[in-house]
């Protein structure tokens, strides 16, 4: 039974009344915190009632706070009497980003259920691995992965279905909320409850579920609110970030809503559409999350120069290194990229770039974020000193509690409340945190340690290359050495001796590439990140 005080308590979204009968803030119990957390979407309606709260990017329909609170409690009664959801239950979604997703969200989280955005960019069998293991009692989707969805739920087992976008089949969202009663938020919420079910990518092997509760998304919205400025009402983010991903689901999105900022959701990242929207202070969005190679498209189209950013605070960057070419066209136009850097498991951001230090510290993906702690531990277990390489280890309240049907306790990612994330990084004299790549993205070359992000990191800076990713190829001399997989600049052709000779003295020698491949295009993953696999398996042989 749900703790209570056994007295009378002001609620900020139910008024006076007993605690144990509101929508779930509360003082928190004595040696736990089961009763912590507040319904966001009631708050925010009774706070801010007119103001807006959700905006879709494509077609310019837009709801206030009141309105999202009427359909959040419609859908949830939808979710609850349609399709049979209840506490404890997973709720997948394959869709295009749209408001209703976030809608989804907030109603999976009032009926206690958990959310469960699915990455439409997975091969079917990946797929139908996430919804067997996670077992969802509801699949929603549209429209554009009709098809999609009805092949992976098949081979899934019995799924109840729901869907939007003119879809036939299974329960129609739309017309069912039109006539469904509101379900307000009455339950009590638990900073435990897990609120969010993502899965990783699979990139180094099967995906695994990921688990976010209400504690670690509320923690992580405090981590990035200093480092984001997201002040609450006011702000307004676009969301051209898949939704189905940490990156753009928590990154930014999560933590906007929270505090009663509004989110512009775009079905997919389309570098005009969001150069428009961006640029024209009409629209007067102040936040926005990309990857790198989402900027540097944007850069170039011809509208960039005439772009006005005016209402820009905060442009997060992640996924990848920030060039310093591109940073500073960005400055031009009065906007500080901040590289950042997390993972799903993590919150997903633990490090941040400064405003301060932004152009003096490119390469850093920054600072650590307040609530999180990290260390960097070297292979022998001890911690690195200034300059020395250690895996990032990391623990805090906005930190996954573990992966779906996997017990921290005999999981190698954790270790004594740590989670080890894979990832090789050094801090700098000012604390300042460099990636050099991932424990399992090294290679050896003559019997040394290679991080192919350390030696991208500086390759990116040659004239000649647009984009660069290192990947290791047998030698016979060395055991392994490194293969520049490059995008040139246009009418320029990098050699081996023309890298070479820029990285002479700035990396050590068994670190330079040995060979040359041009491409048009880096392989990458939903998320805008390199795909490592891929580029083991295409640019592994030949080259030059």
């Amino acid at each position: 039974m749900p703790w209570s005080t056994g007295r009378r308590a002001m609620c900020a979204v139910c008024s006076p009344q007993r605690m144990d009968s509101c929508c779930g803030t509360s003082p928190v119990r004595p040696g736990g915190n089961s009763r912590a957390a507040c319904d966001w979407v009631a708050y925010n309606a009774r706070r801010y009632p007119t103001a807006p709260a959700l905006e879709n990017g494509d077609t310019g329909a837009a709801q206030t706070w009141a309105h999202t609170e009427d359909r959040v409690g419609r859908i949830a009664s939808v979710l609850a009497e349609r399709l049979d959801v209840g506490p404890g239950d997973r709720v997948a979604l394959l869709t295009d980003n749209d408001p209703r997703v976030l809608e989804v969200q907030f109603a999976c989280w009032r009926l206690g259920a958990v959310f469960m955005p699915l990455n439409f960019r997975l091969a079917p069998p990946e797929l139908t691995h996430c919804l067997t293991d996670a077992e969802p009692t509801a699949l929603i989707y549209d429209a554009s992965w009709e098809a999609l969805a009805q092949q992976v739920s098949a081979g899934a087992g019995s799924i109840r279905t729901g869907s939007w976008g003119g879809v036939k089949s299974g329960v129609d969202i739309d017309n069912a909320v039109e006539s469904a009663s509101h379900r307000g938020a009455g339950r009590a919420y638990s900073l435990d409850q897990p609120a969010q079910l993502l899965y990783t990518s699979g990139t180094t092997g099967r995906p695994k579920g990921v688990i976010c509760t209400l504690g670690t998304l509320i923690w992580h919205s405090l981590n990035i609110a200093g480092p984001g400025a997201i002040s609450g009402e006011g702000d307004r983010h676009l969301a051209a970030l898949p939704l189905f991903h940490a990156g753009g689901l928590n990154g930014v999105t999560n933590p906007v809503l929270l505090r009663g900022g509004c989110v512009l959701a775009t079905a997919r990242f389309v570098p005009q559409q969001c150069l428009d929207l961006l640029g024209d202070p009409a629209n007067r969005v102040t936040h926005f999350s990309a990857p790198p190679v989402a900027y540097l498209a944007m850069s170039q189209l011809p509208g960039f120069d005439m772009a006005d950013f005016s209402f820009m605070r905060y442009g997060q960057l992640g996924g990848g290194y920030l060039e310093r070419d591109m940073a500073q066209e960005y400055a031009k136009r009065g906007v500080c990229l901040l590289s950042s850097y997390g993972a799903t498991e993590m919150g997903p951001s633990v490090t941040s770039a400064t405003t301060a230090s932004a152009l003096d510290k490119i390469g850093s993906c920054g600072f650590p974020v307040q609530h999180t702690q990290i260390r960097l531990v070297k292979e022998d277990g001890t911690d690195a000193e200034q300059g020395e390489v250690g895996e990032v280890w990391v623990r805090g309240p906005a930190i996954t509690p573990g992966y779906w049907k996997r017990d921290p306790a005999t999981d190698p990612s954790f270790s004594d409340g740590w989670f080890r994330s894979g990832d090789a990084m050094r801090t700098d004299e000012d604390g300042f945190f460099f990636m050099t790549g991932r424990y399992k993205e090294m290679y050896k070359s003559g019997g040394e340690n290679v991080f192919t992000a350390e030696v991208e990191d500086l390759l990116v800076g040659h004239p000649d290359i647009v984009e660069i990713a290192i990947v290791a190829v047998p030698h016979p001399k060395w055991g392994q050495t490194g293969r520049a997989v490059v995008v040139a600049r246009e009418g320029t052709n990098p050699t081996v001796e023309s890298i070479v000779g820029f990285a002479t003295g700035k990396l050590a020698k068994y670190k330079l590439p040995t060979s040359v491949v041009l491409t048009d295009v880096l392989p990458r993953t939903g998320s805008g990140k390199l795909a490592r696999a891929a580029l083991r398996e295409i640019f592994g042989g030949g080259g030059r």
